[in-house]
């Protein structure tokens, strides 16, 4: 399973109350209300948490097609509401017999809830990490310029990502801000696209590879109790837009302009959303991404681009209306055979 979900809206916390002693609370972050100890409501694309009383083992979703789910730990089951509709969610103990049955409608939700911010904890570090900060968390073997350089290094040909009109923050960039307000209280600047050589390749594969190295998945939901959280992963943990988060910074402390270093919002092959570092430079566009080993141009990403940073402004998005490109990587390879 993914360990990131850009599920940005509203965190709400609604107690039921338990049915056969096993149902003891919903954690969502949609729209929610409760009719009834057995009846649940959430918006499509909304995460769930039940939290159980005692153990479970099994979590059954009678239609997939309206929402799956799973049991994390002995305690808690995950429910990840999918297209508009109605289904039913048996809880089974060890012993495979139900021990609660719940009914769950999924319906369109207020867009007001993807405007506010979420609840929960704040940022898992105490201050601004400063750039001694960023050295101690990649450990010793990290350098911001590596020692040595292999020299007529491969750079792969890429091209340049088009945007169309803005595009309204993330509500984890706005929480981000929240907990770095230094971070985000920066002027307007002109957009220069890194330049690229060997040298700095190689440091941006450097970058890449080390931050996947040092830090460890877990989910929002698992690490911060709540679906979206974006943050340093200064205690070593993080999901996917903390990765990028990381290696934005740690590239700006070597010396990468801020302006081509930017936050991008993406759908993955399933659909499910999920967020990368897309790098502009002066021979295109690059993404850095924890799910993929490689530094890899945007074209060969199989990503459908959702909205990103502009590069004048990192709290002004620009959307990329959902280029999807695996079209736009077939495209050029025709158009590349034609000639």
């Amino acid at each position: 399973m993914r360990l990131c979900g850009l599920l940005l809206a509203l965190a709400i916390f609604i107690p039921l109350q338990a049915g056969a002693g096993e149902l003891e609370s919903l954690r969502t972050i949609a729209t929610v209300s409760a009719t009834g100890a057995k009846e649940i409501s959430l918006a499509p694309g909304a995460l769930g948490t039940l939290s159980l009383k005692s153990p479970a083992r099994s979590l059954v979703i009678r239609d997939g097609a309206i929402a799956s789910g799973y049991i994390s730990g002995d305690v808690v089951a995950i429910i990840n509401a999918r297209a508009p509709g109605h289904t039913t969610i048996d809880i089974r103990n060890p012993s495979g017999e139900t021990v609660e049955s719940i009914e769950l409608n999924v319906r369109r939700g207020s867009n007001d809830a993807a405007s506010a911010l979420p609840l929960g904890p704040g940022p898992t570090f105490s201050h601004t990490p400063s750039r001694l900060d960023l050295l101690t968390l990649m450990g010793p073997g990290f350098s911001l310029q590596p020692a040595s350089f292999r020299k007529g290094a491969i750079i792969p040909a890429a091209s340049e990502m088009e945007t169309e009109g803005r595009a309204r923050p993330p509500v984890g960039w706005r929480q981000f801000c929240t907990f770095y307000p230094e971070e985000c209280d920066v002027r307007d600047v002109v957009a220069e696209p890194a330049r690229l050589s060997p040298k700095t390749w190689q440091q941006l594969l450097a970058v890449n590879s080390a931050v996947d190295r040092r830090i460890k998945p877990i989910s929002d939901m698992e690490h911060h109790g709540i679906v979206e959280h974006w943050d340093y992963p200064m205690d070593g943990l993080g999901d996917c837009e903390d990765y990028a988060l990381l290696k934005r910074r740690l590239l700006i402390e070597a010396g990468w302009p801020r302006s081509s270093v930017l936050m991008t919002v993406v759908r993955d092959q399933n659909g499910d959303g999920h967020a990368v570092l897309t790098v502009t430079t002066d021979r295109g566009d690059f993404v850095l991404d924890n799910q993929v080993t490689e530094v890899l141009p945007w074209t060969a990403t199989g990503y459908r681009f959702v909205k990103r940073q502009s590069g004048e402004n990192p709290n002004a998005w620009v959307s990329l209306n959902n280029v999807d490109s695996a079209v736009v990587a077939f495209s050029s390879a025709a158009k590349d055979q034609a000639h």
